[in-house]
């Protein structure tokens, strides 16, 4: 089963998922505030692989069983999902696999195609796991080695989250680097054609972000003809974290509707 952060409210359930080398605890505090405003029981999950949850294959597929097992041992039959990047992906999966526990959904920065070409992403599992290699005991240590590859400190320190201490005192990552490294096939790609989502859906694009362009507007309204984007300007790729006041406005402007 998915390990989970819960936040208590009365009123339709919020399923946060996280995106690639995200978890649980980087939504610690959006989740609390949505849950007080909201006043909605609030689950922050961490997906397989990442955080505390449980090591296997890294395919859509069994991300969405995962969603699956997981909304039915917490009873959940109407949801609202917010999925931010990987987390967005796996959202519109589930969305086009047609799910029938998703009332609304806000898909963070990811558009429904393939990414092609060259990922700093497959970049830092190289980098991570050079770290895992050298048995470090020190999580400053851990941060030299990663400015070689990864120069943004926002960057490191997010990546630094998933840092674990051992019962040796050496330090290693809580993620399943082989696997997920081995599933970023699956992961970039969009297997979908013809399929189509009537639900409501509002994708949310970060401005300096190049995971949703104009180009892919189109391509939004043939899968999900009754979605919208929203664009939440002085923002890259992780949204929420870079303007969360910005994000959270548009979270309870969509979710109050």
């Amino acid at each position: 089963m998915l390990k989970f952060d819960l936040y208590a409210g009365s009123k339709t359930p919020l399923v946060i998922m996280p995106g690639l080398f995200g978890s649980k605890q980087n939504w610690r505090s959006l989740g609390k505030q949505f849950s007080r405003t909201l006043d909605r029981p609030v689950y922050c999950l961490d997906l397989r692989n990442h955080g505390d949850s449980f090591h296997g294959r890294h395919t859509y597929d069994d991300m969405m069983k995962d969603i699956q097992a997981f909304t039915s041992a917490q009873q959940l039959n109407h949801v609202d999902f917010i999925g931010h990047s990987m987390g967005g992906k796996l959202l519109m999966h589930m969305l086009l696999k047609q799910q029938p526990f998703i009332r609304k959904s806000m898909v963070v920065d990811m558009a429904p195609v393939q990414i092609v070409g060259p990922s700093v992403f497959g970049d830092y599992i190289k980098i991570m796991k050079r770290i895992e290699s050298l048995n470090l005991t020190s999580q400053k240590d851990a941060d030299l080695e990663l400015q070689s590859g990864v120069p943004d400190l926002s960057t490191r320190l997010f990546l630094l989250t998933n840092l674990k201490k051992q019962p040796d005192g050496t330090y290693k990552f809580r993620n399943n680097l082989k696997a997920i490294e081995e599933g970023l096939p699956d992961v970039f790609g969009f297997p979908f054609t013809n399929e189509t989502s009537d639900k409501s859906v509002w994708f949310i694009k970060g401005s300096k972000s190049p995971y949703i362009q104009e180009k892919h507007y189109p391509i939004i309204q043939r899968y999900f003809p009754n979605a919208q984007v929203k664009i939440v300007q002085d923002a890259g790729h992780w949204v929420h974290a870079e303007q969360p006041k910005a994000f959270s406005e548009l979270v309870y402007e969509y979710l109050q509707k």
